[in-house]
Protein backbone atom coordinates (compact mmCIF):
# COMPACT_ATOMS: atom_id res chain seq x y z
CA UNK A 1 0.00 0.00 0.00
CA UNK A 2 1.09 3.44 -0.84
CA UNK A 3 2.30 5.77 2.44
CA UNK A 4 1.04 8.73 0.58
CA UNK A 5 -2.24 10.07 0.25
CA UNK A 6 -3.26 9.06 3.96
CA UNK A 7 -3.73 12.51 5.10
CA UNK A 8 -4.03 16.02 4.49
CA UNK A 9 -1.77 18.33 6.55
CA UNK A 10 -3.89 21.39 7.64
CA UNK A 11 -4.54 23.54 10.50
CA UNK A 12 -5.81 20.98 13.03
CA UNK A 13 -2.45 19.13 13.28
CA UNK A 14 -0.53 20.20 16.33
CA UNK A 15 2.64 18.67 15.13
CA UNK A 16 2.66 20.55 12.41
CA UNK A 17 1.05 24.16 12.57
CA UNK A 18 -0.06 25.52 9.15
CA UNK A 19 -1.19 29.21 9.52
CA UNK A 20 -0.34 30.16 6.26
CA UNK A 21 -2.47 27.32 4.67
CA UNK A 22 -5.91 26.61 6.28
CA UNK A 23 -6.97 24.35 4.37
CA UNK A 24 -10.13 23.52 6.41
CA UNK A 25 -10.92 27.08 6.95
CA UNK A 26 -10.71 27.29 2.80
CA UNK A 27 -12.48 23.93 2.63
CA UNK A 28 -15.10 25.66 4.96
CA UNK A 29 -15.67 28.84 3.24
CA UNK A 30 -16.19 27.49 -0.24
CA UNK A 31 -18.63 25.11 1.45
CA UNK A 32 -20.95 27.90 3.34
CA UNK A 33 -20.23 29.99 0.28
CA UNK A 34 -18.48 32.91 1.84
CA UNK A 35 -15.97 32.87 -1.26
CA UNK A 36 -17.25 33.63 -4.34
CA UNK A 37 -16.93 30.95 -7.03
CA UNK A 38 -13.73 32.82 -8.50
CA UNK A 39 -12.36 32.77 -5.11
CA UNK A 40 -13.23 29.11 -4.86
CA UNK A 41 -11.25 28.07 -7.99
CA UNK A 42 -8.68 29.91 -6.66
CA UNK A 43 -8.65 28.02 -3.55
CA UNK A 44 -9.04 24.28 -5.24
CA UNK A 45 -5.80 25.47 -7.95
CA UNK A 46 -3.51 25.64 -4.81
CA UNK A 47 -4.99 22.60 -3.56
CA UNK A 48 -3.64 20.72 -6.78
CA UNK A 49 -1.02 22.87 -7.02
CA UNK A 50 0.94 22.24 -3.96
CA UNK A 51 -0.47 18.57 -3.19
CA UNK A 52 3.12 17.59 -2.29
CA UNK A 53 3.12 20.01 0.14
CA UNK A 54 0.12 19.24 1.65
CA UNK A 55 -0.18 15.20 1.49
CA UNK A 56 1.61 13.74 4.58
CA UNK A 57 2.51 9.74 4.93
CA UNK A 58 -0.23 7.57 6.56
CA UNK A 59 0.96 4.51 7.88
CA UNK A 60 -1.60 1.80 8.23
CA UNK A 61 -1.92 -0.77 10.83
CA UNK A 62 -4.08 -3.74 10.48
CA UNK A 63 -4.17 -5.58 13.76
CA UNK A 64 -5.14 -9.40 13.31
CA UNK A 65 -5.92 -10.70 15.67
CA UNK A 66 -7.37 -8.35 18.23
CA UNK A 67 -4.70 -7.66 20.72
CA UNK A 68 -5.25 -9.27 24.29
CA UNK A 69 -5.14 -8.58 27.33
CA UNK A 70 -5.09 -4.89 28.07
CA UNK A 71 -2.69 -4.04 25.15
CA UNK A 72 -5.16 -2.68 22.91
CA UNK A 73 -5.81 0.29 25.76
CA UNK A 74 -2.02 0.92 26.02
CA UNK A 75 -2.04 1.66 22.61
CA UNK A 76 -5.33 3.51 21.73
CA UNK A 77 -5.01 5.14 24.77
CA UNK A 78 -8.31 5.66 26.84
CA UNK A 79 -11.06 6.90 24.47
CA UNK A 80 -14.18 5.39 25.75
CA UNK A 81 -14.49 4.63 22.16
CA UNK A 82 -12.43 2.06 22.02
CA UNK A 83 -13.12 -1.29 22.45
CA UNK A 84 -10.62 -4.61 21.95
CA UNK A 85 -12.20 -4.89 18.65
CA UNK A 86 -12.60 -0.90 17.22
CA UNK A 87 -9.67 1.26 17.48
CA UNK A 88 -10.55 4.70 16.29
CA UNK A 89 -6.73 6.52 15.09
CA UNK A 90 -8.23 8.18 12.37
CA UNK A 91 -6.24 11.61 13.42
CA UNK A 92 -7.38 15.17 11.01
CA UNK A 93 -8.06 12.84 8.36
CA UNK A 94 -11.74 11.99 8.86
CA UNK A 95 -12.48 15.80 9.54
CA UNK A 96 -10.59 17.14 6.42
CA UNK A 97 -11.63 14.71 3.51
CA UNK A 98 -14.90 14.64 3.72
CA UNK A 99 -14.73 19.01 4.09
CA UNK A 100 -12.40 18.56 0.51
CA UNK A 101 -14.15 16.21 -0.95
CA UNK A 102 -17.74 18.30 -0.61
CA UNK A 103 -15.62 21.24 -1.35
CA UNK A 104 -14.49 19.15 -5.00
CA UNK A 105 -17.85 18.72 -5.86
CA UNK A 106 -19.26 22.13 -4.94
CA UNK A 107 -16.34 23.36 -7.52
CA UNK A 108 -16.41 20.37 -10.12
CA UNK A 109 -13.10 19.35 -9.20
CA UNK A 110 -13.71 15.35 -8.38
CA UNK A 111 -10.26 14.59 -9.57
CA UNK A 112 -8.84 16.29 -5.97
CA UNK A 113 -11.01 14.24 -3.83
CA UNK A 114 -9.84 10.65 -5.82
CA UNK A 115 -6.71 11.66 -5.55
CA UNK A 116 -6.72 12.03 -2.06
CA UNK A 117 -8.45 9.13 -1.41
CA UNK A 118 -6.18 6.91 -3.95
CA UNK A 119 -8.98 4.46 -5.00
CA UNK A 120 -6.60 2.07 -6.26
CA UNK A 121 -5.79 1.32 -2.55
CA UNK A 122 -8.69 -1.29 -2.11
CA UNK A 123 -7.66 -2.88 -5.51
CA UNK A 124 -3.99 -3.30 -4.78
CA UNK A 125 -5.16 -4.39 -1.34
CA UNK A 126 -7.70 -6.95 -2.43
CA UNK A 127 -4.94 -8.38 -4.71
CA UNK A 128 -2.04 -8.73 -2.03
CA UNK A 129 -4.74 -10.08 0.24
CA UNK A 130 -6.60 -12.49 -2.32
CA UNK A 131 -9.60 -10.54 -0.91
CA UNK A 132 -12.49 -9.63 -3.51
CA UNK A 133 -14.54 -7.35 -1.33
CA UNK A 134 -13.95 -5.00 1.66
CA UNK A 135 -16.80 -4.54 4.11
CA UNK A 136 -15.89 -1.08 6.32
CA UNK A 137 -18.84 -0.43 9.16
CA UNK A 138 -19.05 2.56 11.92
CA UNK A 139 -20.20 4.80 8.79
CA UNK A 140 -23.31 6.47 8.52
CA UNK A 141 -24.94 5.38 5.20
CA UNK A 142 -28.44 6.98 3.94
CA UNK A 143 -29.37 3.50 2.46
CA UNK A 144 -27.62 1.40 5.07
CA UNK A 145 -25.09 0.34 2.99
CA UNK A 146 -22.86 2.38 0.36
CA UNK A 147 -20.59 0.51 -2.65
CA UNK A 148 -17.27 2.09 -3.23
CA UNK A 149 -14.09 1.34 -5.61
CA UNK A 150 -15.63 0.30 -8.26
CA UNK A 151 -17.41 -2.31 -6.41
CA UNK A 152 -14.49 -3.58 -4.39
CA UNK A 153 -15.67 -1.76 -1.35
CA UNK A 154 -18.90 -1.47 0.75
CA UNK A 155 -20.06 0.31 3.51
CA UNK A 156 -22.42 -0.75 5.88
CA UNK A 157 -24.06 1.20 8.54
CA UNK A 158 -23.61 -0.68 11.81
CA UNK A 159 -23.15 1.91 14.62
CA UNK A 160 -26.49 2.23 16.37
CA UNK A 161 -24.82 5.45 18.53
CA UNK A 162 -25.22 7.25 15.42
CA UNK A 163 -28.66 7.44 16.01
CA UNK A 164 -29.43 9.59 18.44
CA UNK A 165 -26.81 12.50 16.48
CA UNK A 166 -29.63 12.18 13.50
CA UNK A 167 -32.94 11.64 14.26
CA UNK A 168 -34.43 12.04 10.90
CA UNK A 169 -32.42 9.77 8.60
CA UNK A 170 -35.30 9.68 6.60
CA UNK A 171 -34.71 13.19 5.34
CA UNK A 172 -32.56 13.40 2.04
CA UNK A 173 -29.10 15.06 2.01
CA UNK A 174 -27.28 16.66 -1.16
CA UNK A 175 -24.25 14.17 -1.41
CA UNK A 176 -21.64 16.76 -0.98
CA UNK A 177 -22.95 16.33 2.95
CA UNK A 178 -22.10 13.06 2.98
Amino acid sequence: MPLRGGYLIGNVSPARMDFQWFLLGNCITTLSCLSTGAQATVIMDLVEEHWEDLVGEFPLNIVYPALEGRDWRTLTGVDPKNTRWSYHSGGSWPVLVWLLKAACIMTGRPQITKRAIELEISEQFNHTNKLKLIARAHQLVMEGYNWGHEQKVVTIFSAPNYCYRCPDVTRRTPDYFL
